[in-house]
């Protein structure tokens, strides 16, 4: 997320168990990132420089092939329409969606997912009163 003002986090995506989660364009470019990666729960965690990822790859064919078959599936395929979703869907059909992953949706606090709606938390309770959630 992105913290623009202390202690107010702004939620870009949230990730699941098992998931690669890191700013790809940072790696790519090899330069700090612009936002941080923060778990929500308690979590184990595999560091490494981005320099070791590539000599992996690099030397790895099967790893290689992972990466780029987990980058698109996971990077491309379910991040573009997050993203056209964010520009032409209305917070509650966003809403909506979120709330159909059930897995995910009753492991976030109401304030994060008002947050990644990128509303308030008074707008995120007369949307879930509008819809009786």
């Amino acid at each position: 997320g992105f913290d623009l003002d202390p202690g107010n986090i702004i939620y870009k995506l949230f990730f699941e168990e098992n998931s690669f989660c890191a700013s790809t364009s940072s790696i790519i470019q090899e330069s700090p990132s612009e936002f941080s990666i923060v778990a929500l729960e308690d979590s184990e965690v595999i560091v490494y420089s981005a320099n070791i990822f590539r000599k992996l790859i690099t030397e790895h064919h099967d790893l290689a092939l992972f990466q780029i078959a987990y980058l698109e599936k996971n990077w491309v395929v379910k991040k573009e329409p997050l993203e056209i979703n964010l520009k032409s869907e209305s917070a509650k059909q966003r809403y909506k969606e979120l709330h159909a992953n059930q897995k995910l949706f009753n492991r976030l606090k109401q304030h994060q997912i008002a947050s990644y709606l990128g509303i308030t938390p008074t707008q995120l309770s007369r949307i879930r009163r509008e819809l009786n959630f």
